[in-house]
């Protein structure tokens, strides 16, 4: 287990924040804008090791567009 039972652990966090934000670009209609659409917010967190706690995760390459609306969601909440 990465805590144990009494870790102090945030409950939302701004990765959470950047999701959030993502989600609601894409049910704008808001997918592909350059630095505000949901690709782009996505892109910008695998750019970057992101923390949460004590865990980081690695930079992972960019992603790019299914090209659907469909694979769009599934993109968006693999």
């Amino acid at each position: 287990s990465i805590w144990a039972q009494e870790t102090p652990v945030d409950v939302t966090n701004g990765i959470d924040a950047r999701l959030i934000e993502a989600e609601a670009a894409f049910q704008s209609g808001n997918y592909g804008t350059a630095t505000t659409g949901t690709l782009a917010i996505l892109n910008a967190l695998r750019g970057s090791a992101q923390t949460i706690g004590t865990v980081t995760t690695p930079v992972m390459a960019a992603l790019a567009d299914p090209g659907t609306d469909s694979a769009r969601v599934s993109q968006l909440f693999r």
